[in-house]
């Protein structure tokens, strides 16, 4: 009886491990790490500049990488809040026009980009409130 129930449980085990999607796998619709995006970001002084960014692979509070249109690194966004919208935001994880905030004690200097870019299912917009480092 105890290894029949010892082979139960690793059985269902297995099987939970098969069907359950790991941590590295982005649902239907999410936005692709790695995918381009343009738009304007006031990231180093002196006034708003049209930058490229790509999305981060760390998910929706990693850091953005902000580069002029000559892909010279400006600097790094880390966000604290974010809005993704659009007809290819098709997600599980996020809601189309709601923003999410990090938790923690807001931080004092924010500055505001946008970004757009295109997923398979078509375009996307990002608006994010964050830290310029």
């Amino acid at each position: 009886m105890v290894g029949f129930v010892r082979l139960l449980v690793t059985s269902g085990a297995v099987i939970g491990a098969l069907v359950t999607p790991g941590v590295a796998s982005a649902a239907p619709g999410d936005v692709t790490p790695g995918t381009p995006l343009v738009g304007v970001c006031p990231i180093v002084p002196g006034g708003t500049k049209d930058v490229t960014s790509v999305y981060p692979s760390g998910g929706i509070w990693a850091p953005y990488s902000i580069y002029d249109q000559r892909g010279q690194l400006l600097g790094r966004l880390s966000p604290y809040q974010v809005t993704l919208s659009g007809v290819g935001l098709k997600s599980r994880h996020f809601v189309p026009g709601e923003t999410y905030t990090k938790s923690g004690k807001r931080p004092s200097t924010l500055i505001e980009c946008t970004f757009d870019g295109t997923t398979p299912d078509g375009p996307v917009h990002i608006d994010v409130l964050g830290v310029a480092r």
